[in-house]
C-alpha cells in the first residue's frame, strides 16, 4: 500500500490555508489524538506549521485503548515536553482539568505578560485533529458544561467556532483535516483502523492482513476466542500468514462463494467492520518503539551493539 494514495479532497486544503491565518493569534494548540493510535492519529502537516507554539495533546477514546500501551505513549509524550490529558467517558467534568492544563501549558506566556504589567493573559487555543478521532466529542462535552459559552466571532472564517472556555481563555475549534502525505503504510493503516479514511479509498486486503499481523502477534488468545478458531501459528507471523486466520475463519462461518471457493471478500469486510465497531475492546494498534522513526532507529542501534558484543564473546 502506498503512503501516498490519492484521497487528500480539497475542502481540506482549504480549511488547512484558513488555519494558517490563525497562527499569530494562537498561544496553544490542542491537538486531539486516538489513544489507541496516537502517533498515526498525529497531522504532521500541523506540526511543520506549528511547530513554534507549545501543544496540549488530548488522548481521546482512552476507555476502549490498551491502558498499558496508554500510559507508555502519555509518559513518552510529557518526556518531549508536551502536556497530556488523557480523555475517556468517565470523567464527567473535563473544564476545570482542562483549564489547569492549558495554564500549565501556557505558563511561559503568562510570566512574560505579568512582567509586562498584565494581570491575566488572554490565551487563544487552536483545536486540531484529524477526521474521527474524538474532537466533536471533545468540544461537545466542554459546551454541555454551563460556564462555557460557544458562538461565533466576526470575521473567523466559516467552518471555525468560538469558544469561550473561562474570561480568559478561548478555544478556536477547527474542522477535522487529514495530512497531506502519510508517513509510511504503518500510519496509514493505523488511521484506517481508527476509521479516519473511507473504506472505499484504501487497499482493504493489505490493511486488514496488516491489522490481523498486528492484533495477533500483540494480543495472545484475542482472534481465537472472538472467532473461535484454533490457528497453530506460532507468533509472531508475518502478513502472508494471516491469510490462514482469515481461511479458518471463512470455514467455521460456512462462508463459501460455491461449494470449494471460500469468500475472502466477506470475511475481510467482516473483520474491517469488528475493529471500527470495536469489537476487539482494550486494544491499541501501535507501540512506540513500532512507530516512532527515532525511537526505531534507537533500539535497531542497541541491538546491533548486543550483537556485536555476542560476537566478541565467542571469540
Amino acid at each position: 500500500m502506498s503512503a501516498e494514495f490519492n484521497w487528500f479532497p480539497g475542502h481540506m486544503n482549504k480549511t488547512l490555508k484558513n488555519i494558517e491565518e490563525k497562527i499569530p493569534v494562537v498561544d496553544l494548540v490542542i491537538e486531539i489524538l486516538d489513544a489507541r493510535a496516537p502517533y498515526s492519529s498525529r497531522n504532521l502537516t500541523f506540526s511543520k506549521i506549528l511547530k513554534n507554539k507549545p501543544i496540549l495533546y488530548v488522548l481521546s477514546k482512552a476507555d476502549i485503548a490498551d491502558p498499558i500501551i496508554t500510559k507508555e505513549w502519555v509518559e513518552f509524550y510529557e518526556k518531549k515536553n508536551n502536556t497530556v490529558m488523557v480523555l475517556d467517558d468517565k470523567q464527567k467534568n473535563i473544564v476545570k482539568p482542562l483549564i489547569d492544563l492549558i495554564n500549565k501549558a501556557t505558563k511561559e506566556k503568562q510570566e512574560k505578560d505579568k512582567a509586562k504589567g498584565m494581570v491575566n493573559s488572554l490565551i487563544n487555543v487552536l483545536v486540531i485533529g484529524i477526521p474521527n478521532v474524538g474532537k466533536s466529542t471533545f468540544i461537545n462535552r466542554l459546551i454541555k458544561n454551563k460556564s462555557v459559552k460557544a458562538g461565533n466571532k466576526p470575521g473567523l472564517t466559516r467552518g471555525i467556532q468560538l469558544i469561550h472556555l473561562s474570561q480568559f481563555i478561548s478555544l478556536l475549534d477547527t474542522p477535522g483535516v487529514l495530512p497531506a502525505k502519510l508517513e509510511n503504510e504503518t500510519v496509514a493503516t493505523n488511521i484506517c483502523a481508527i476509521n479516519s479514511i473511507k473504506e472505499d479509498v484504501y487497499p482493504k486486503e493489505r490493511v486488514a492482513g496488516k491489522l490481523m499481523q498486528y492484533l495477533f502477534n500483540h494480543y495472545e488468545g484475542l482472534i481465537e476466542n472472538h472467532y473461535k478458531i484454533s490457528p497453530r501459528l506460532q507468533r509472531p507471523i508475518q502478513i502472508t500468514d494471516t491469510f490462514i486466520i482469515f481461511e479458518m475463519i471463512a470455514k467455521v462461518r460456512k462462508w463459501y462463494m460455491n461449494d470449494d471457493l471460500l469468500d475472502y471478500d466477506r470475511v475481510i469486510d467482516a473483520f474491517m467492520r469488528d475493529i471500527i465497531a470495536n469489537e476487539f475492546n482494550k486494544v491499541s494498534f501501535e507501540r512506540i518503539l513500532e512507530v516512532v522513526p527515532e525511537e526505531m532507529e534507537k533500539a535497531s542501534k542497541i541491538k546491533n551493539e548486543k550483537a556485536i558484543e555476542d560476537i566478541s564473546d565467542l571469540w
